[in-house]
């Protein structure tokens, strides 16, 4: 699991990935592209556009490198910090066994480039080599010439130890735009103790720059039926812990679990999960939204009302929203206060 709470993987090479975001009425336009996949020398290859994909030409296009003829005083140290890559790719690219180079000697300085002409049916972006990367998961960011609300990704496969994609999410942002870039990260079932045990999700996370996070969790392990308070208490704590290593200082807000019911009876364990909760917000110094006191410790009212389902765990979709506005309401509070 990575950092879209969910992950997709493949041996076929022949994939493809197909993003729309909004519609033709109302696209959502993007001009930067953070791509989470595995790279390596076994990864695919990814071509990146828009379009119709299966109409598009999509075999390995013609390369381009970038050259450095090396003069005088020159070594692979001055040309790697030059050209932004490390002396082993130096090496790798021209096939040096050793530092040593010459004046006059013609130096592959870039990875490969990628150029395909435009077809009517698909725009490419880019030529995604997976393979000219270390074995990793980082991300790769990707900005385009002009704004687009499509992307698609097309496996590409050039060698044959070549043999795997594993995808953990993808990030769109519109630079071009000002306003506020929010990530949802969330899996149906999920728990603290999911992601503290996820391969990926806190390497990733880094690369989101996030200004706030917002965590809401607790309800899957208040109606579990092993749930233990000091179990959970030593989860939130290697949670936090791990968030703070890779956003030292940066503000935490946490919310409490709602009111839940197990088997449409009153659950005890939902007061003790938002207890613990609420006493890691004093420990950690995090903001909290304490959404269980504002739901008055009863869920009937909600059901009522229609804002929650009739199993008394979910909530509608008038529900849903309503929360999203009180959330909205308590941060624009504390923001024009100054706080």
């Amino acid at each position: 699991m990575g950092v879209a709470g969910a992950s997709i993987a493949t041996d076929n090479p022949e994939f493809f990935i197909d993003v729309v975001l909004g519609d033709s009425l109302r696209p959502i336009q993007f001009n930067k592209i953070t791509l989470f996949n595995k790279k390596g020398p076994k990864a695919f290859d990814f071509t990146l556009g828009k379009g119709d994909v299966k109409k598009a030409d999509l075999k390995k296009p013609p390369t381009k490198r970038r050259y450095h003829r090396v003069r005088s005083g020159e070594t692979l140290s001055h040309l790697a910090r030059r050209y932004g890559c490390s002396v082993s790719s130096l090496k790798r690219w021209n096939g040096l066994r050793s530092s040593r180079i010459n004046i006059g000697q013609r130096l592959v300085v870039s990875r490969p480039i990628y150029v395909k002409p435009k077809t009517p049916d698909f725009t490419r972006f880019a030529y995604l080599a997976n393979t000219e990367y270390p074995d990793s998961v980082f991300a790769a960011t990707l900005f385009l010439d002009k704004p687009a609300n499509q992307l698609v990704i097309k496996g590409e496969r050039q060698t044959e130890r070549q043999n795997e994609m594993i995808f953990h999410g993808v990030s769109f942002e519109n630079t071009t735009n000002p306003g506020m870039l929010y990530h949802a990260v969330g899996v149906n079932g999920a728990s603290f103790y999911h992601y503290n045990k996820s391969a990926h999700f806190f390497d990733q996370i880094g690369a989101l720059n996030a200004d706030l996070i917002i965590i809401s969790l607790g309800t899957n392990e208040s109606l579990s039926s092993g749930f233990d308070a000091g179990v959970f208490s030593n989860q939130v704590d290697e949670f936090l812990t791990n968030i703070s290593k890779v956003y030292p200082g940066v503000p935490v807000l946490l919310i409490t679990n709602p009111e839940a019911l197990k088997n449409n009876q009153t659950n005890p364990n939902t007061d003790k999960a938002a207890g613990v909760i609420r006493q890691k917000a004093l420990d950690y110094e995090c903001a909290l939204w304490d959404l269980n006191l504002i739901m008055g410790d009863s869920m009937d009212p909600w059901k009522k009302d229609g804002l929650a389902r009739p199993d008394g765990i979910h909530f509608t979709e008038e529900g849903y929203e309503l929360q999203g506005k009180l959330l909205y309401n308590a941060l624009i509070k504390q923001y024009e206060s100054g706080h």
